[in-house]
Order: structure tokens, then sequence, then C-alpha cells
């Protein structure tokens, strides 16, 4: 064994000038490719209520998310620092959310076997930590087929939690059918969407950072809910995407039935002419 682990060394000293060189070459390489069709930023315009306007910028490191800036028509303005458990799957530990620079919550990951199993937030305030909510996911194979969803409602003084679970159904990649419950009642149907596709590139396909499971590949084009209850009622709402020359979106423009503009969402990439 130690006759082993000598010839190691000797081998790396003689090979060192070499694999240097080689090493700088990667390096080099590293540095001058360029990632293809990362989204730069996000401008969502809400038709009904601007309080709820808002633009995102990404920053990247090759193809992983560094970080983000979220501005809201009100000036206030969010920073996300992005964390990773393993970069080269995209696997995120946490992330830190600033506002001038101080963390006030973090959305913290449990990961395993490569797959995202938990998310929660954590609200940091005078030194104390206060949970928001835990989204669990439940996965057959690599899909996820239920999502749990407990909301402590601390915005309101913890004064209606609730506990959902949101059972998934697919059509090839894309999740088409959502049934929404009370964890307690998996037996009575409290909402359910419906949802129709295209088959354009989500504006995220080049970017490796994982920030929740993968439910579809494509972008909705028709979404359909349902609320049942006392007071059932339906709402549905249509997209019109326009694409650039690699099929990436550019621009969502939502409608309800009626034909009246509910949102618009602008999107502007890094090298995707």
């Amino acid at each position: 064994m130690k006759k082993l682990f000598y010839l190691i060394i000797i081998t790396s000293v003689l090979t060192a000038g070499c694999n240097k060189k080689n090493k700088d070459d990667e390096k080099n390489n590293e540095e001058e490719q360029t990632y293809e069709c990362l989204p730069k930023s996000l401008n969502y315009t809400d038709h009904a209520d601007p309080n709820k306007n808002e633009s995102t910028t990404y920053f990247y490191r090759k193809n992983l998310i560094d970080h983000k800036v979220r501005n809201f028509s009100d000036g206030t303005s969010y920073r996300y620092n992005y964390i990773y458990q393993d970069e080269t799957k995209g696997l995120l530990s946490r992330i830190d959310i600033l506002i001038q620079g101080q963390v006030v919550a973090k959305v913290n990951y449990t990961i395993q076997n490569d797959k995202t199993t938990q998310r929660e937030l954590v609200l940091l305030q005078n030194g104390n930590s206060s949970l928001a909510w835990t989204i669990s996911y439940s996965y057959n194979n690599d899909k996820v087929t239920q999502i749990r969803i407990q909301d402590y409602d601390l915005w309101n003084n913890g004064a209606n939690p609730t506990d959902e679970t949101e059972v998934l159904t697919y059509t090839g990649d894309n999740v088409t059918n959502i049934k929404l419950y009370d964890t307690a009642d998996m037996n009575t149907l409290k909402e359910e969407y419906m949802f129709e596709y295209d088959d354009g590139k989500r504006a995220f396909d080049n970017v490796s950072t994982q920030t929740y499971p993968q439910t579809r590949v494509n972008n909705v084009t028709r979404y359909e809910k349902h609320i049942y209850g006392t007071n059932p009622s339906t709402d549905i709402e249509l997209t019109t995407i326009t694409y650039n020359n690699k099929n990436f979106p550019t621009s969502f423009e939502s409608t309800d039935d009626r034909g009246n503009a509910t949102n618009t969402m602008e999107v502007t990439y890094d090298n995707c002419n």
C-alpha cells in the first residue's frame, strides 16, 4: 500500500507540468464559454391591480442563478442570494432574502437522493425566527405527485393557518390537472386546476438552478380554476405567447374568458438572438 502511495506521488510530480497546462486550458475554456438564452429580466404587469406590478433581474454564475433582485411598484426592493448544496446539479441549500443588505428571511431546502423534498420560509426579525410556511413534495419515480402546503399565516398573526394537499396528474411531462384538498379531509375536493400547453421552451430551460421540482416542460396557454363548496365558481384564463427565433418566450399576454386583459409578462435574455 505504501509503495503504491509513493508511486502515485512520484507520477503526479512527473506529470505536474502537463496537468497544469491542461487545467489552465480547461479554465480558459470555461471562462470563454458563453451560456445561451438565460433570462435577464422579467417585467410583470397586473392590469387589475398596479400595486402588484414588479420587475426581476437575474445574475448568473455560468448557468446557475447567483442572485436576483425584485423591484416592486411601491419602491420596495428585495435581493435573493442563492446558496447551493451541489452546484454541479443545481441543488439549492437555501436562498437568503435581503432588504437594504439585511437578511430578513430564508428559504431552506431539504434534498434527498438529488430531489427537493421540502422547502420552508423562515422570517427573521429582531433576532427572532418564525416559520412562515412549509412545502413538501412526494414523488413517483422522477415526477412530483403530491404537494403539501402548510401555511402558518404569520401575516395575520397566525389567525387562519392552513394545511392543504395538491394531487397532480400528468400528460406526458406536463401537469394537466391539480386537485386541492384540506390535508385532514382528502375526500372533499376544494379546488381543481386544469392546464393546456403549447410546445414552446420554458424561459428557464437553460438554467440549471432547481428552485422547485419541475412539473412541466412547456408553457401554459389555457388555465382553468374550479372552486367547489357552497359558492362554486370557475375562472378561465387564456395566454398568448410570443417567441423568439430560438423558441424561447419573450412575452405572455393573459386574458380572462371575457377577453379582458389580466396580466402581462415580458422576458429579456442574455445571448439569445
